[in-house]
């Protein structure tokens, strides 16, 4: 019949019993795989490594999210590919602060922003 006529009739949960999830990607290929199936169990099948190959890491950001990113890759990993800038942004001052420390962030920001950021100068 053709896999794409198969999925139409049997539908996605039997296709991946009777074909198996690998040949499934083959079958699809990883882009229409992560629009049918969802995010979420891709990343079971592929792992996070492979993931993040296929897809390039700016696009696992848009889809993911900021912060489930930080929990996926960890905050030091998060800071090379975003870096500091905009890792200030998706995080806020506060949470920034508890990670890199305070004299690590007065180099990044510089000590007048650094200043209007906390309030001390308007």
């Amino acid at each position: 019949m053709g896999q794409i006529q198969y999925l139409r009739v049997m539908g996605l949960i039997q296709y991946l019993r009777v074909m198996g999830q690998i040949q499934y990607l083959r079958a699809m290929g990883q882009i229409q795989y992560l629009r049918v199936m969802g995010l979420i169990q891709n990343l079971r099948v592929m792992g996070l490594i492979q993931y993040l190959r296929a897809m390039g890491q700016i696009q696992y950001l848009r889809v993911m999210g900021q912060i489930q990113y930080l929990r996926a890759m960890g905050q030091i990993q998060y800071l090379r590919v975003m870096g500091q800038i905009q890792y200030l942004r998706a995080m806020g001052l506060i949470q920034y602060l508890r990670v890199m420390g305070q004299i690590q962030y007065l180099r990044a920001m510089g000590l007048i922003q650094y200043l209007r950021a906390m309030g001390q100068i308007q």
